[in-house]
C-alpha cells in the first residue's frame, strides 16, 4: 500500500472515531486507533473464516476496561475495498467491544460478535429513524 492511499484510508477510519466516540458514550475513554498496511495475522478470539489464504480482519481491539484504555487495529489493505457504509457498521460493531468488554469470554466469543453487530445495527437504525424523523 503505497503512502497516499494509507493516508487516504487513514482518514476514513479518523472520520467514523470522531462521528461516533462521543454518541457511543465512549469520549472518556482513551482510544488509540493503530493503522497496519498489512492484513491481520494470527489469531483473534474469533477469528473470520480464511479466505483465500488471507485472513481478512478489517478491525481488531483490545482493551482494558478497568482504566478505560482500547487500542483499535484498522488492516487498511482489507478496508480500502470496502464501501463507506459498510465501513461504518464495522467500525461501530468494534467500538461495541469496548462496551461488551466486561463480559467478554473466550468460549462466548461468537455470541459476543453476534452481540456487537446487533448493537451496531441498533445504533445506526437509531440514528436513521432521527434522520426520517420517525423517532
Amino acid at each position: 500500500m503505497n503512502d497516499k492511499e494509507y493516508e487516504k484510508q487513514k482518514k476514513r477510519v479518523e472520520k467514523l472515531f470522531k462521528k461516533w466516540r462521543d454518541p457511543l458514550g465512549l469520549g472518556w475513554w482513551r482510544i488509540t486507533i493503530s493503522y497496519s498496511r498489512e492484513h491481520a495475522k494470527g489469531d483473534t478470539r474469533y477469528a473470520p473464516p480464511d479466505v483465500n489464504g488471507i485472513y481478512d480482519c478489517v478491525f481488531d481491539i483490545t482493551c482494558d476496561y478497568y482504566y478505560k484504555i482500547a487500542t483499535i487495529e484498522a488492516y487498511l489493505p482489507v478496508i480500502k475495498d470496502i464501501k463507506d457504509e459498510n465501513l461504518e457498521r464495522y467500525f461501530i460493531h468494534e467500538m461495541m467491544h469496548i462496551i461488551l468488554k466486561p463480559m467478554q469470554h473466550k468460549e462466548k466469543a461468537p455470541d459476543e460478535e453476534l452481540v456487537a453487530t446487533s448493537l451496531a445495527d441498533a445504533f445506526l437504525w437509531v440514528v436513521e429513524g432521527v434522520k426520517e424523523k420517525k423517532l
